[in-house]
Order: C-alpha cells, then structure tokens, then sequence
C-alpha cells in the first residue's frame, strides 16, 4: 500500500512556489508468474505477469497514469513477467515517486514521478521537484545481457545518493532451487536518471576478488578509482547452485541479503515414494558495505592476508555466513532497546545478530507531562 500523486498544483506568492498535491491511496501490483517459465525450454518472451500497476483502495480502479506494461509502454520492452516491486518517496513528503522492480528475463526498470521545474519569483528563480502523477520510466539494467538468463525474483531496495538512487538486488531462480547451471550475482547499480542506454555488467565493477581488501596497495586504489567512476558493481555467487532468494535490505551503510545454495550430495531415489531428502542445501546471510562490496562483519575465524602478505582484519570469507539449512527469509531489521538486531527465518527457527550500523543517528528520550 502507498500514497501517490494524481495530480498537484503550482502557485507562487510570498516570493516562494507552494505545490499542493491530489493524493491518492493505492495498491501497487505487479503482473505475477508466467507457467511458461515452467516449461524444460521457455519461450523467449512471456504472455503474462509483464505488468505493474496501481489500483484505488477507495474506488477499486487502476490508475491510469501508473499502468506499465508490454502494451502500454511498448518501448520499455518488457518481456517477461514480474513477480514483485519497491516504492520509495525519494525527497520524503510522504508521496510515493519511485517504483523499482526486476523480471524473470533479469531486467530491472525505473519509474519515476516528478521532474524539475523552475520559477522566476520577485526577480530570482526556484528550482523545485514537482510530483504531478505523470509517471515515466526506462529500463535500466539487463543481468542477462551475456545470453544467460539470471532470473529476478524478488524487489530491489534503494538508498538515496547526491546522484539520484543506489539499487540493490540479486538473481536466482527460485522456483527452482536445486539448479546449479546458472552462477548468479548481487548487483548494486546507480541510477542518476540521466543515462538513457540500458546498462549491464560492463558498466559495473567485478568486486568478487574484494581487492579493496585482499588487494595491494596498487589494486586497492584501482578499484576504489573504478568504483568512483563506474556505474555500480556486483559479486558473483561462487558456490555451485548459489541464488539470492529475497529482497536486500540496507541499513546503517551495509547491503544485507539471503541465498540457498543446493547441497552437493545426491538426494533420495526419485523412483522411491518411501525416500525422505534430509539434503536441505545451505542459508546464508551476506552483509557486504553498500557502496564497495567490501566485508562489514567479522564472521569468519579463518585468517586472511592480502597480496602484500599482510594480515588483514576483515576479507573474502567474512562476506557471509552460514546461517541454517534450507531456504531462508529476507533479513528484518528491529531497532531494540540495546540496538539494531538482524533476524531471518531459516529451517527451525530465527537466526539473529546484531546490525552495523554508524553512528547516524542519535536517540532522544523525554517525558510526556498531561
């Protein structure tokens, strides 16, 4: 459930721009499963599920002004059906004004509803971000764009940044777990809403290596000079069968996120309908820094060097950890009396630990007199 614009109004008085905006309560929707998805060899595009939308909660009916899909917006090019989506108020007046959200073809898009506008007051201009209810969107990423297809099943999350947003979100079939033919990714791409070509891995950098850790003194400004110029950056999944399977979450500078990766053993005789599979495969939970892909948690006791052979605090291994078997939930963070607290659902019960967080905040405490 969200709060968008359906339309708004510009006055100028007071040598100042007042906007009021016509808000709207809905339920923002996206298309759902295509069984074609299903088949030993998918068409290339599907037939259904290739839309996101929004309907009145009062009324019941869609708004047409946030109606995207393969007939309406032909040029976005949404071929295949999509599962879930994000909003976000982006400048926080309480209004919806982004919407993000991937495909099973492992695209991601990006709706937006405001734009720039300037005003000549009392003989100065203002420059304000209007929300009208006119949305617009692009296509801004393609995780397949190698002729694999990386299935994105679950919505990004996104930080607000100088530059517009920072999108996060991984790929992984998860209808489909025990699949080992596909090495999937973590992606974390920035959207500064001024590119218009659709971006892929090429534009982002590799930090599989965590050279900005395990580097040299040479590497590690290498890649921080990259990732001060590229597009965003992305880890591949190295374990055999290993897909992310929920939506990130970013807290207090760090990206965290779940994936299940198959056990290797053989599982029970299909052909026995007495056999039980005690092969659950393995949950992990990976905490990495937003902007970097750098580790952010001790969860390893293994000992680390770089390629200078010096002992280091934090490396490669200290990227996740092993938190259970079978397929796990998406990470929640509780603010509690002693900290933030990190809990995901794994087979059995809850794992939890505490969260990473820089002090940007500070907590206030006052009593209320009647």
């Amino acid at each position: 459930r969200a709060t968008v614009a359906t339309g708004s109004t510009v006055t100028t008085s007071d040598c100042g721009v007042n906007i009021t905006v016509t808000p709207a309560d809905v339920f923002l929707m996206a298309g759902g499963y295509d069984n074609n998805q299903d088949a030993d060899t998918p068409n290339a595009a599907d037939s259904v599920g290739r839309a996101v939308f929004a309907v009145n909660t009062a009324t019941g009916q869609v708004l047409n002004n946030l109606k995207f899909s393969h007939t309406t917006h032909p040029e976005l090019g949404m071929t295949h059906s999509v599962l879930d989506l994000s909003a976000f108020d982006h400048d926080s007046d309480g209004i919806v004004s982004r919407i993000y959200f991937g495909d099973l073809g492992g695209h991601v898009f990006a709706l937006k509803d405001d734009q720039q506008m300037s005003y000549t007051v009392c003989g100065r201009t203002i420059t304000r971000s209007v929300v009208d209810g006119i949305w617009s969107g692009k296509k801004l990423f393609n995780a397949s764009a190698d002729g694999v297809q990386r299935k994105i099943l679950y919505a990004p999350d996104a930080v607000e940044e100088s530059f517009g947003e920072y999108i996060f979100f991984g790929t992984g079939n998860r209808e489909n777990p025990g699949n080992t033919s596909v090495v999937n990714r973590f992606y974390a791409v920035k959207n500064d809403w001024a590119v218009t070509s659709v971006l892929t891995e090429s534009d982002l950098v590799d930090v599989t290596a965590d050279l900005i850790q395990l580097g040299n003194a040479v590497q590690q400004q290498q890649v921080k000079n990259n990732l001060a110029n590229g597009r965003g950056w992305y880890i591949r999944l190295e374990n055999p069968g290993e897909k992310v399977v929920s939506s990130p979450r970013v807290y207090g500078g760090v990206v965290y996120f779940s994936t299940y990766a198959p056990s290797e053993s053989a599982g029970p005789d299909p052909d026995d309908p007495c056999a039980s599979s005690t092969i659950r495969g393995v949950a992990k939970l990976y905490a990495l820094n937003y902007q970097t892909g750098a580790s952010m948690h001790h969860f390893s006791s293994e000992p680390e060097t770089d390629n200078s052979g010096n002992s280091v605090s934090l490396g490669k291994k200290d990227r996740a950890i092993a938190i259970g078997t079978a397929i796990p939930s998406a990470p929640v963070i509780a603010v509690l009396g002693g900290g933030a607290r990190l809990f995901v659902g794994i087979e059995g019960g809850i794992a939890g630990l505490p969260a990473i967080a820089t002090q940007d905040m500070n907590r206030f405490y006052w009593n209320r007199n009647h």
